[in-house]
């Protein structure tokens, strides 16, 4: 085999993109369903997030809508909270920053996992006495007091021709930087070179992903002030409106139950006269669907086509293997080997040529795997072995071997060495 590394490579690379294609679509599966499911609150594969359509004379979310969502959710594992929004200024000494002011109550820290990193966040009684509180998120903080601690310190915010002076109370912890680069639907707004490595900014990726969007359905809702860090969190009552109308309203739930609760959201909010959009990581539920099963019967079928492509050369390559070393045959043969020492030498060959190719396949189509990874448009793609495909393709590459090595080996065996050596 090593005299000969190009008859060598030949026989090789048929069994090598069997294993590879074997294992790459698996590798990908796997591993985005696991960072899917582990890392549910980074990608936004367990939040919904509901609005009502904006157009003229279309009714929005109120307080009831939120009510009527969490009794027909009772008994799930979820939880859920309201959301007023509204663009403004926040104004701390001579600082001034454009922030995203959000009203909203105590469940916020259940339904989009915030974490304080100092003081506390908006509590019940907040809400019920009216206490003019706010919480900073990160970038804010360190905006409006680069130098100090905002605990208890004052804020002017100015907003829909309201003048509001808060007391923060709380300052949210700094987010993942793959959580706010993941939008509410799981695309990557930004991409890079390595997987957690820095993140490049790129028009035509965006672009990508806007089409991509529009392809898929999915309505294009701006919730880029949830992965701002700028937005200054207040008591929900603080942002008044006449209709008790919600701006958004987000629901939590298990990753592997998304779609079903999604459902059951919109069908509560279509039967109380509501039009609702409703966003949500769609690729966990992609992954999770019967619809890949047509891609699996697709990668077993090419597997099978690249296992019998490689069987038909590597048996090819040991008749003409067999035809070259006819003098050795016969030499063994006189020495004392017997017909099945030589079956046993052309059977090993054929097994060791088909199980390097497995090696080395498999850990190619893992690597081709993390190169997709990296340049895919949604988040969760990653890469894990799928032992299971990696075993089946070790297994079917040994077989492939002993079976395609079976008639030039009982050829080879056949050899009459009286009638080579004279002929030599």
């Amino acid at each position: 085999m090593l005299r000969r590394p190009l008859r060598t490579f030949l026989v090789l690379q048929g069994v090598v993109w069997a294993a590879a294609i074997m294992v790459f679509p698996s590798a990908i599966e796997q591993g985005s369903i696991r960072n899917a499911i582990q890392n549910a609150s980074r990608f936004k594969t367990d939040e919904i997030t509901v609005r009502a359509y904006e157009r003229p004379g279309a009714e929005k979310l109120t307080m009831g809508d939120l009510d009527a969502i969490w009794k027909a959710l009772a008994g799930r594992e979820c939880c859920i909270a309201p959301f007023r929004t509204s663009t403004g200024e926040a104004l701390a000494g001579t600082k001034i920053i454009k922030t995203t002011v959000v009203g909203t109550d105590e469940r916020a820290t259940s339904t989009r996992s915030f974490r304080t990193r100092k003081g506390r966040f908006i509590t019940a009684a907040d809400l019920k006495e009216g206490r003019r509180v706010c919480v900073l998120e990160a970038l804010a903080a360190r905006e409006l007091f680069p130098k100090e601690s905002p605990l208890d310190r004052r804020v002017v915010l100015r907003f829909a021709d309201h003048l509001l002076f808060v007391r923060v109370v709380g300052v949210m912890e700094k987010r993942n930087e793959e959580e706010l680069a993941t939008d509410d639907q799981g695309f990557r707004l930004e991409t890079g070179l390595l997987k957690n490595g820095p993140r490049f900014r790129m028009r035509w990726f965006r672009e990508m992903i806007g089409k991509l969007k529009f392809m898929l359905g999915v309505p294009p809702e701006d919730t880029s002030w949830k992965r701002s860090e700028r937005c200054v969190q207040i008591p929900l009552s603080l942002i008044p409106r006449q209709d008790d109308s919600l701006d958004w309203v987000i629901v939590r739930t298990n990753p592997l139950k998304v779609m079903e609760t999604a459902r059951l959201i919109q069908q509560v909010l279509i039967s109380r006269n509501k039009d609702p959009i409703v966003l949500h990581n769609i690729f966990l539920p992609i992954l999770l669907s019967d619809q890949l099963k047509v891609k699996d019967d697709l990668t077993t079928a090419l597997f099978v086509l690249c296992l019998i492509m490689g069987g038909i050369v590597i048996a090819n390559i040991m008749l003409m293997s067999v035809m070259e070393r006819q003098r050795e045959i016969a030499i063994r043969r006189v020495e004392g080997a017997s017909k099945w020492d030589i079956v046993y030498q052309f059977l090993t060959e054929g097994m060791v040529l088909s199980l390097v190719g497995a090696v080395l396949g498999v850990p190619l189509g893992l690597g081709l795997a993390y190169i997709v990874s990296l340049f895919e448009p949604y988040a969760i793609s990653g890469v894990s072995v799928p032992l299971k495909d990696a075993a089946v393709a070790f297994g079917c590459a040994i077989l492939l071997g002993a079976a395609a090595a079976i008639l030039p080996a009982k050829r080879a065996a056949a050899l009459d060495p009286v009638v080579i050596l004279q002929n030599e």
